[in-house]
């Protein structure tokens, strides 16, 4: 159907000689629009017949143009020479109007029979694999004529490595070999890993294309046209001069989203609102979308890129301009600036829309003069939005990772949810900011540092004031055991593998029974029901909990966290035995030799600083050096630290010089002290067997008095040394046999000396 006033050209873009003859019945691949229709099945137009026009019939938009499942997709081959290899990229064609996402009465599943693009980035291309994204960048600016070079290219690289490194951000583009999708596909291909996954290999950064199909270059290379060979490769050659409008697609891409309004004159507006409502789709929460931040950032531009920033204001998602990129940005970041107090008065809005519009040549050139207002009107809008607007100035600051996080938490009102962003994207320096308002609750912060081991955060909060007493209760410490990430070994230690009984501190006390020899703390008794244990001790708190969680720490694998917490610990020295313990204790049990070699290491850099620290300690001060590994803790049975050493194999410990001196030092007093007792102890039983079997007809005497009180303070004695046995026993070994028969002539003499007392008391 011609265009008036333009014989030779049909409204749908082509020239008359483009079309195949209507009378043949047969309507043109070309004239077409393509949706994504389940199971994203191949239409084979060769058999699809059209009843033909007649020449009165005006030509109609959406009565001309019909939508079929989609005719090209699959896989993309870019040939990298002179390197000899390829790279690959998912691509499809899909109409403009296909929808984004599921509606809200729509349950989510994976056999919807009406697709969304969400679904085939889950789905499909499984883009949510290894790692679903923190972060979604949209990219804006001029597509063509685009540059950056020298140390703001630098400066914008190193910023967006950061920022996907911390993220796992996807990055959002035009897709073309030019401007600046491609200074964003040769930031990707520095940093680009592939992952294998379930025996596929997945890109691990996400670089997609949006752009319009009819602009594409060599796009008849990417049609299936025989619909029995559905898994044929295509190999896109970009050429080497492309004529005006024509789009050469990046081969730095991972995905490209070829968008068809059925017309093959170049158009962007059916792109720019197609990927307006993918972005909006992105940020949907869950189950109707991903529930993933957006931000778009601007660098260059004209027109479009104002108007694309406009509508993403209009939708809440946050714009970061770059200042000094040129264009577009360097506009809105300069009228944004200037206009930030500006009232919403017509009088005043009518005076700044003409100073917008007399300096729109300044920074966008080649504008006629309805461009120009319409450019100013929009500039004007986004003002009025600056609360969503983020300055970042690329000639000044190095940081645009932290400016991209500063345009997530614009508007943001709560402080704790601004801590939250920070955590997750481990950015310590942003958090500190946070913490200069009144958070009421710092708990739940707190136990994501821990579950996640962002040992910046644990450290800032407890330099802030966080008590991390009264945050470490029983039930605390217990939900810790129980969110332990999925690499923990703590249920295969416990023999809960394979079910998802939920884990009790008494499991752990029976592991470190195990792994220490003897362990034992009231607290980690808590073998009755749940609902009752929670009831009674939930709000009690532990003495020492970085001691806890430092236990719990190593238990989950998280070694980082626990070389931290243990310079907070009570008994440092002690605490690092400890740690070798239960480290040699895990190795013993394990068979995965990674882990093994973890806890080796780990072992031995514990067993390094106890060793450090009795060497200080040795070298100024040898008797409180020794009687410092010689102290008995009672939560691990009595046993010393040195004893704790012997348990966990740290022959280097032992080694040292001062646990050698302490040996030396525990058998010469054990020397003199068994001789002097057994002396002590034979005196005092002659004398007193003596006094007994002579004097039977006279009353007791004070000396005879005082040798019974020692010898009953030294019965007293060993049995105050049995009852703290555990468990009880009242074995003979306690005993040995001068013990034994000095408790015989006592009470015998005790016995025969009452008789003759209480006789003549009677007479």
């Amino acid at each position: 159907m011609p265009v008036p006033g333009h014989p030779g050209k049909c409204h749908c873009g082509l020239r008359e000689r483009q079309h195949v003859n209507p009378l043949s019945g047969i309507h043109p691949v070309h004239s077409r629009r393509f949706s994504v229709w389940e199971p994203f099945a191949i239409l084979d137009l060769h058999y699809l017949r059209v009843p033909t026009r007649g020449s009165h019939d005006a030509w109609h938009h959406e009565k001309d143009i019909k939508e079929f499942p989609t005719d090209a997709y699959g896989s993309l081959f870019f040939r990298q020479d002179p390197k000899g290899f390829f790279k690959v990229a998912h691509y499809i064609r899909l109409s403009d109007d296909t929808r984004t996402w599921r509606s809200s009465q729509e349950p989510p599943s994976a056999n919807n029979d009406n697709p969304e693009v969400l679904q085939l980035f889950v789905h499909v291309w499984n883009l949510l694999e290894p790692e679903p994204p923190r972060l979604v960048i949209s990219f804006t600016g001029d597509e063509k004529r685009f540059s950056l070079e020298g140390v703001k290219k630098k400066t914008f690289m190193a910023g967006l490595m950061k920022t996907v490194e911390s993220t796992n951000a996807w990055l959002l583009t035009d897709g073309s070999d030019s401007g600046l999708a491609k200074v964003v596909g040769q930031t990707v291909s520095q940093m680009q890993t592939i992952t294998e996954v379930d025996g596929r290999q997945m890109p691990q950064i996400k670089c997609i294309g949006v752009t319009s199909y009819s602009s594409c270059k060599n796009k008849d290379s990417m049609l299936n046209t025989n619909v029995k060979n559905r898994n044929k490769k295509h190999f896109y050659e970009s050429p080497t001069c492309a004529q005006d409008g024509d789009l050469v697609l990046n081969s730095d891409h991972t995905h490209f989203l070829l968008v068809d309004n059925g017309l093959h004159s170049p158009s962007s507006a059916s792109v720019d609102s197609f990927r307006t409502r993918l972005e909006e789709a992105l940020c949907i929460p869950s189950p109707r979308g991903l529930e993933v931040p957006v931000v778009m950032l601007l660098l260059d531009g004209g027109v479009r890129a104002i108007d694309r920033c406009l509508k993403a204001l209009k939708r809440r998602v946050p714009v970061l301009v770059v200042q000094g990129s040129g264009g577009a940005a360097d506009m809105l970041a300069d009228f944004t600036v200037s206009y930030l107090p500006l009232s919403r008065g017509c009088d005043e809005e009518e005076e700044v829309l003409q100073n917008i519009y007399s300096k729109v040549p300044t920074y966008i050139y080649d504008l006629d003069e309805k461009q120009r207002m319409k450019c100013a009107k929009n500039v004007l809008e986004c003002c009025k939005l600056e609360n969503k607007i983020t300055i970042y100035n690329i000639d000044t600051d190095s940081s645009l990772d932290k400016s991209i996080l500063t345009a997530l938490r614009t508007g943001k009102a709560n402080p704790a949810d601004e801590l939250r962003l920070a955590l997750e994207w481990d950015r310590v320096d942003v958090a500190e900011s946070c913490l200069n308002a009144e958070i009421d609750n710092l708990s739940e912060v707190m136990r994501l540092a821990l579950l996640e081991e962002k040992v910046d955060f644990v450290d800032l909060l407890l330099t802030s004031g966080f008590v991390m007493s009264s945050f470490l209760t029983v039930v605390e410490l217990r939900n810790l055991y129980n969110l332990t990430k999925p690499k923990a070994h703590i249920r295969e230690l416990l023999g809960h593998g394979n079910d998802d009984k939920p884990l009790k501190l008494n499991d752990v006390h029976k592991l470190l029974k195990q792994v220490v020899n003897s362990h034992s703390h009231r607290y980690y008794r808590d073998t009755n029901n749940l609902f009752d244990f929670c009831s009674t001790i939930n709000k009690i708190t532990f003495e020492d909990p970085y001691l806890e969680l430092l236990i719990w720490a190593i238990l989950t694998r998280r070694n980082n966290l626990a070389k931290y917490l243990w310079k907070t610990c009570n008994f440092p020295l002690n605490t690092a035995i400890v740690a070798t313990c239960i480290y040699q204790g895990i190795r013993d049990k394990v068979t995965d030799s990674a882990v093994r070699a973890e806890c080796k290491a780990m072992k031995d850099h514990f067993e390094t600083i106890a060793i450090k620290l009795t060497d200080l300690s040795y070298d100024k001060n040898v008797t409180n050096s020794v009687s410092l590994i010689h102290q008995r803790h009672m939560r691990w049975g009595g046993l010393s630290t040195l004893d704790l050493a012997l348990v966990a194999r740290d022959m280097s410990f032992v080694s040292s010089p001062c646990a050698r001196a302490g040996q030396g030092m525990r058998w010469e007093g054990i020397r003199v002290k068994f001789y002097v007792r057994i002396s002590y102890r034979v005196l005092l039983m002659i004398s007193h067997f003596v006094l007994v079997l002579f004097n039977l007809g006279f009353i007791p005497t004070y000396t005879e008095g005082i040798l019974a009180l020692v010898i009953a303070s030294e019965a007293f004695e060993k049995g105050l040394e049995m009852l703290s046995n555990e468990p009880f026993s009242a074995s003979y070994s306690s005993w040995n046999s001068y013990d034994v028969v000095l408790l015989i002539v006592f009470l015998l003499g005790f016995f025969l000396r009452s008789l003759s007392f209480l006789g003549s008391l009677s007479a």
